[in-house]
């Protein structure tokens, strides 16, 4: 009998991890980056074609594999990070837009934005473009196309 994509997952996890368990494995496991696949990728589950490759690196052992991003969501709990990674492409669609709360603290738990930047995205967050002064849009923008830039290069590095 063959066996599915999910004991694949667990099987070659285990294997790549300390743990011995799939419960205790999929643990040590945390996101790198992510990609956009060529054709011949295939997950190690053994899913193909992937829409997205995602490197996912085990904290303990700093083996790393590549799981499709249907795969990585049995390690990340993802609906905390939807909305960060809603905001950052929110700001490749339009700089003016405001960081949402989550992504200014993701932002700045990553060194992507400094003190100051934090403090004014948190605070200017419910302002709407119209409501900045001049100099508070030219702030804006520009920690939005750093942040921007710095979430494409941090998570589709390939």
């Amino acid at each position: 009998m063959a066996m599915r994509s999910n004991e694949i997952l667990q099987e070659e996890i285990i294997e790549r991890s300390f743990a011995k368990t799939w419960k205790e494995a999929k643990k040590e496991w945390q996101i790198d980056y992510s990609y956009n696949p060529t054709d011949l990728e295939k997950c190690i589950c053994g899913h193909y074609p992937l829409s997205e490759c995602v490197v996912i690196k085990n904290i303990r052992n700093q083996n790393d594999a590549v799981v499709d991003s249907v795969c990585a969501r049995k390690f990340i709990d993802f609906s905390q990070y939807d909305p960060i990674w809603a905001s950052f492409f929110n700001l490749l669609q339009d700089p003016f837009k405001p960081l949402n709360l989550m992504a200014a603290g993701y932002a700045f738990d990553k060194k992507w934005i400094n003190n100051f930047e934090y403090d004014f995205s948190t605070d200017s967050f419910s302002k709407t473009v119209g409501e900045l002064s001049v100099s508070e849009k030219a702030i804006r923008i520009t920690v939005n196309r750093q942040v921007a830039l710095l979430f494409l290069n941090f998570h589709f590095k390939k």
